[in-house]
């Protein structure tokens, strides 16, 4: 997490409140997936993912309401 605060803070100026609060919304709505191995935190996400939750919400909004 360190590593991408000081990356995002040194090439783009986003500061790393910003960059904590952006990807945990991301894991939040299961757009990003997240593991503590050790005392490391991995972060990640694979696109066919993203194509699974886009797929998913339009079946669930074509679903009948009761």
């Amino acid at each position: 997490m360190k590593e991408l605060e000081k990356l995002c803070q040194k090439e783009k100026g986003i500061t790393s409140m910003s960059v904590k609060e952006i990807l945990q919304g991301l894991v939040d709505d299961g757009m990003v997936d997240t593991d503590k191995i050790g005392t490391c935190v991995y972060f990640w996400a694979f696109p066919s993912k993203a194509g699974q939750n886009v797929i998913i919400s339009h079946f669930v909004c074509r679903l009948p309401k009761i």
